[in-house]
């Protein structure tokens, strides 16, 4: 009976959180973003949404829905101050670089670090040890770990895989935006001894005379905007056709943490670190196993193999509808 009575303890405290949690907002103002889910960077997608909090440290923020806290980090992980909340709906929410946690939850990590002398830790929690309700005050915002300024850094992980899922997906409801991305450029890549192309620098909508020849793969650098604020985000919905049939498309969300560094491998990392532009490859190299990421049977890559005029256009979108269609020509000509 006593190995019994934690597993009904567990048992009566879920059944206590509705099926399906309503997620709210981790904060009590405008909700608006100094980043966005899966940006991508050197060797790591960016793994949540920073969240604004009005250029402030302190501010109090909110379980975005039922649950319990499952673990509290201190410097590990570059999130400095972390709280992690399972919720019933099989989601795990992440707030990171938080200056406090709530006064129960910080008497318990202050005693620890006192009795083991010790600045990294994370300690974890059974259920119903640290219950939480939708929008309970949990933490203050800061401005500790790897940050560049007071903000909050919130993610939303599968918590049986512990794939990365873009917050948005649950809290848009509380962001105004109809601003669409922008295109910044365009880059082809021949594959050697099987395609050329007229130039592997960059080009834009407005160039004309392009031309290839056999397999060649091709890349956009773009940015998604949000209203009223002059930050750039990363691109949420890919979509590349050849003469309106679909070759690519990526989904940026549901990435597994393992594979981070394939970031490089999707994006032109060479391009990225010396001129410090994204060109996000629409067709997929041996080696690339990102699951957002869809081809067709060449694997994305453009084959011209006629001798006339090719369509290609783009349509970038984010998670709000807001989109963007962009197209080139391209002639099949054989190469001299």
């Amino acid at each position: 009976m006593r190995r019994l009575f934690p597993f009904l303890l567990l048992c009566l405290c879920l059944m206590s959180f509705t099926a399906d949690s309503i997620f709210t907002s981790p904060i009590h103002y405008t909700l608006t973003l100094a980043g966005n889910f899966g940006e991508p960077r050197p060797r790591h997608f960016h793994g949540g949404i920073d969240v604004k909090t009005e250029h402030m440290e302190g501010k109090a923020l909110y379980a975005i829905a039922d649950g319990y806290i499952v673990k509290a980090s201190l410097n590990m992980h570059g999130f400095g101050k972390a709280i992690y909340v399972r919720h019933p709906n099989g989601k795990t929410s992440v707030y990171g670089h938080l200056r406090d946690f709530s006064p129960r939850l910080n008497n318990l990590m202050e005693q620890y670090r006192l009795q083991h002398h010790c600045d990294t830790f994370a300690l974890t929690f059974q259920a119903c040890q640290l219950p939480v309700s939708r929008g309970q005050f949990v933490a203050f915002s800061g401005n500790t770990g790897h940050s560049m300024g007071p903000h909050l850094h919130l993610e939303v992980h599968e918590t049986q895989t512990d794939n990365l899922l873009d917050p948005l997906e649950y809290l848009k409801a509380y962001v105004t935006d109809r601003t669409p991305p922008v295109v910044r450029g365009f880059k082809a890549y021949p594959v050697a001894g099987e395609g050329s192309f007229v130039t592997t620098d960059v080009f834009y909508p407005t160039t004309t005379g392009l031309h290839g020849w056999g397999r060649v793969g091709f890349a956009v650098h773009a940015e998604d905007l949000m209203d009223s604020v002059p930050n750039r985000y990363g691109i949420r919905f890919t979509e590349l056709y050849v003469d309106d049939r679909l070759v690519f498309r990526s989904d940026v969300s549901g990435i597994p943490v393992k594979c981070h560094p394939q970031v490089n491998i999707w994006g032109d990392s060479a391009y990225f670190y010396s001129q410090h532009e994204w060109f996000m490859k629409s067709f997929i190299e041996p080696g690339n196993t990102l699951p957002i990421l869809h081809a067709d049977d060449n694997k994305g890559y453009v084959i011209f193999n006629e001798q006339r005029p090719y369509r290609l256009k783009y349509v970038l979108s984010d998670i709000f509808g807001n989109k963007t269609v962009s197209e080139f020509t391209v002639e099949g000509r054989r190469a001299n």
